[in-house]
């Protein structure tokens, strides 16, 4: 399999807006979460959490939304409306990675399969080797992404 680049960012029509970046939650400041973090989301917070909330406005797919990192223990959750999807935060590649597996094309052919993950422009993709593959086309009839490397 080829190795393909990542979604690059600067690309991105929209912005995301970090509410709230690596602050510790404690017993006199976790009410001011309450009113940025989803409800499904506020129960997972704890005193001595590191916390960053990050508001994603996404206007080339038209997605609004928030992440919930949590620092301290390598998780992180997504809302775009509805429930929240919960997964692993990589740090490095600034994704939340689901537990969700898929096994996919890319433009080229090349069978990839990797797991869901969201960047933080709330776009879906799925992370294989290391690499961020981004949905550039509706599911097929199968239940396959059509993927283009970002």
């Amino acid at each position: 399999m080829k190795s393909c680049k990542n979604l690059d960012p600067s690309q991105a029509a929209g912005q995301f807006i970090y509410v709230f970046r690596r602050e510790v939650v404690t017993e006199y400041n976790f009410e001011k979460f309450g009113g940025i973090v989803p409800l499904d989301q506020r129960e997972a917070i704890e005193a001595g959490d590191v916390i960053s909330v990050i508001y994603f406005d996404n206007k080339t797919d038209v997605i609004r939304g928030t992440i919930t990192i949590w620092h301290n223990k390598s998780m992180a959750a997504i809302h775009r409306g509805g429930e929240s999807i919960w997964g692993d935060w990589d740090e490095s590649a600034e994704l939340v990675v689901t537990e969700e597996y898929e096994e996919t094309w890319n433009s080229h052919g090349e069978e990839i399969s990797g797991r869901i993950a969201y960047n933080s422009y709330g776009v879906e993709g799925i992370l294989s080797c290391g690499e961020f593959y981004t949905d550039c086309e509706n599911r097929s009839m199968a239940g396959h992404y059509r993927l283009h490397p970002g």
